[in-house]
Formats: C-alpha cells, sequence, structure tokens
C-alpha cells in the first residue's frame, strides 16, 4: 500500500490494536479491518466477511445503524433454501413460530394506507386452530385438537367438517356460467349416491338418485315433479298424478271427448280407449272427474280433479250458492247447484244422489244466457 510515496503493509493508530491490514507475509491478496485488536472484517477473491457473524445470519440495521444479527428470530437455512422467522431452525421454504397465539404473534396484512386488515395465525389451547382475521373478525378458522379437519367460516368451534356461521341472513352462493349446471354432489365410500344441481339449460332445480335418475325430485317455475322434470301443477308426480293450486287431487287422461277440452266439465271414463275420458252425458250418474286447464286438444293427456277442490262449470244462466249440493245436470258436462241439499227418499231420489258431484263452497251470480259460470266446490263423486 503506497502511502505518502512509501510502501506498507498496514495502516494502523498509535498503538497498533487498529488497522487495515494488506498481505503479513506471503501474497494472500486480501484486506483485513481490526478494530481494538480483534478481526472485524476480511476482503479477498471469495467477498466479503464479517468475523463475529454466524452461519445463516440475515442482516439489519441494528440501534445506531450497526449491522446486526438475530438468528433466533431471523435465519436463513442456505443449504435447504428455507427462511425461518422465530426460529433457527425452518423445516419449510417459510416457516414462522409465533411470538403469542394471536394476530400479533402471527402474519399481518396491511392495506396500502397503513391499516390494518387481516391477518393468518395459530390459537392457542387445545383448539389449535388456524385462523384467517379479516377486520378484526376471525373469518375462516380451520380446527385443530377437539375441532381437527373442520372448517369454520364465522364460527371458531364448527360443530362439523364445514360450517357456515352468519349474524344476519347466510347464504351459501354456487355459481356456474350461463347455461351450465351447479350443485352439489353427495358420495358414500367413494361412489356417487345423489346430487343437488341446478339445471342451466331449463333452470330446474333437481335432486336426483344416482341409482335412478329416472325419477328425480324437480322445482321449476314455481311447481315442483317428481319423477318429471317438466311439472305442469304445483305438485306433479311423474305427469300422472298430482295437486293443483286449488288444493285438488290431479290425473292425468287421455282427452277423448272429440274437442279441446273446457276446464269445469264434468267427464266420464272413456269407454273405447284405454286410460281416456269424455264429457259426462245428461244428469249422468258415473261422473270420474273435472276437467282442470282448457284447450287442451282431443288424443292428448289433459289434467282431471278426481277430489278436493275444483272450480266446477255449471250449467247455461245459472248461479251458484255457497253451501248448496252440486249434481250433473241436465246439460252435458254441466253441473247444477240449484238444490240446497241431496235428495231423500226412494228409487227416484237415489238415482239422483247418484249424479252427485260435491259442495259448493262460494256465491257466483249467473252469467246470463250462453254464460257457465265456475263455481268452487269440494268434490264426492257417488
Amino acid at each position: 500500500m503506497k502511502i505518502f510515496g512509501f510502501y506498507r503493509d498496514n495502516i494502523k493508530d498509535v498503538d497498533a490494536d487498529t488497522k487495515v491490514q494488506t498481505e503479513k507475509i506471503t501474497d494472500e491478496d486480501i484486506i483485513r479491518f481490526i478494530t481494538a485488536g480483534v478481526l472485524r472484517l476480511t476482503i479477498d477473491a471469495t467477498g466479503i466477511a464479517i468475523t463475529n457473524l454466524t452461519t445463516g445470519s440475515v442482516l439489519f440495521a441494528g440501534a445506531g445503524g450497526l449491522i446486526s444479527q438475530d438468528n433466533a428470530n431471523y435465519f436463513w437455512d442456505d443449504v435447504n433454501k428455507r427462511l425461518g422467522i422465530g426460529t433457527a431452525s425452518p423445516t419449510s421454504k417459510l416457516t414462522i413460530l409465533q411470538s403469542s397465539d394471536d394476530i400479533v404473534g402471527g402474519l399481518s396484512l396491511y392495506e396500502t394506507t397503513g391499516t390494518y386488515n387481516g391477518g393468518i395465525f395459530r390459537a392457542a389451547g387445545a383448539n389449535g386452530a388456524l385462523v384467517l382475521r379479516h377486520a378484526g373478525v376471525d373469518a375462516l378458522t380451520i380446527g385443530g385438537g377437539a375441532f381437527f379437519g373442520r372448517i369454520g367460516v364465522g364460527t371458531s368451534t364448527p360443530a362439523s367438517l364445514f360450517h357456515i356461521k352468519g349474524t344476519d341472513h347466510t347464504f351459501l352462493h354456487v355459481e356456474a356460467p350461463s347455461g351450465k349446471s351447479a350443485g352439489w354432489k353427495f358420495r358414500e365410500g367413494g361412489s356417487d349416491k345423489f346430487y343437488l344441481s341446478l339445471i342451466g339449460s331449463d333452470d330446474t332445480l333437481r335432486i336426483y338418485d344416482y341409482g335412478d335418475t329416472s325419477f328425480p325430485f324437480v322445482v321449476k317455475a314455481g311447481k315442483v315433479g317428481i319423477g318429471t322434470i317438466t311439472p305442469t301443477l304445483p305438485l306433479d308426480v311423474k305427469a300422472k298424478s298430482g295437486m293443483s293450486a286449488l288444493g285438488g287431487i290431479c290425473i292425468k287422461l287421455t282427452n277423448k271427448t272429440g274437442s279441446n277440452t273446457i276446464a269445469g266439465q264434468l267427464v266420464q271414463a272413456g269407454t273405447a280407449t284405454d286410460d281416456s275420458f269424455i264429457l259426462s252425458g245428461v244428469d249422468e250418474t258415473e261422473n270420474i272427474g273435472v276437467v282442470l286447464d282448457s284447450g287442451i286438444g282431443d288424443g292428448n293427456e289433459a289434467w282431471l280433479v278426481i277430489s278436493g277442490i275444483a272450480d266446477v262449470a255449471m250449467k247455461d244462466d245459472t248461479a251458484a250458492t255457497r253451501g248448496n249440493w252440486v249434481k250433473a245436470s241436465s246439460e252435458a258436462g254441466y253441473g247444477d247447484s240449484t238444490n240446497a241439499t241431496p235428495p231423500g227418499g226412494g228409487v227416484p231420489e237415489l238415482d239422483e244422489h247418484m249424479r252427485e258431484v260435491g259442495n259448493c263452497i262460494e256465491n257466483v251470480v249467473a252469467g246470463g244466457g250462453g254464460v257457465h259460470i265456475l263455481a268452487r266446490c269440494v268434490l264426492h263423486f257417488n
């Protein structure tokens, strides 16, 4: 080293215990920094070494700007490429040993404004849960101890494998792209058993048994179907039986009246075609039901109300009286509610009694000539 024109191997203070030293004897290509007789730093072809540091030290500026280390809390395992925070023995790429069993000892997350908003920590005690906290609330808990393997959303003590707890109306959303299906599958022993699904192609909610997908439970447009995916009644069982909106028990038979159906008309069993119905005759004694819907063409299946409540079409220009007895009338396919009570007595009265349709439960005024009113009745055919 050249100093004031002279070459020497070091620069030192008066008592020679603090110095910058180059080679001692041979050509070492090294520079040593020594203070108070202690080697502090060396620089050679391999790099810079600070003598008092230990392997794995993560350096930081300590008090007074001094380069410092704290292996117990910040440690780098260079062999396995692992970082330890709070531990000098990291077991994964990032190992954090909490200083306390709460968010202070865990991992905190802050907004860009510097406001604390959430974090992750492991709780203490028998639970020992992994907790995700947001806005001061434990939003997600993965349980340990007595709750091991359970996930809690809004609760730190999940009662099942997946437990959601809200503080107000609480919903679980499962959303698929437009036209696609979304739902839940239920399995047992690795095999599919049931699924609850929104079918995107027709907007029905279905419950299927994987062993028999031909018999689903379906909700569509306010109607429930069992064994059918296109229910046409509030309750429709396999498109052959069900419940009407008024509370009538319904079956489906083929219209063989020779024309479109008219709601409220009385019908009897067909004689020429299986599973069919025809229009009831004049003063008919073998009525089986009331047509539910108008406009069903001849040869097509139509709903008939056979029990419960139905709107019955009355014969031309007659009123309906609440509580009156209803029978088949002198006009084919229509009822008559002009009698307050059913007849009693001999054989002729018995024949008339066999025309019974039920009892009227509302008052409806006559509609005038050519008008057949509909009146609500409780059906009980003889």
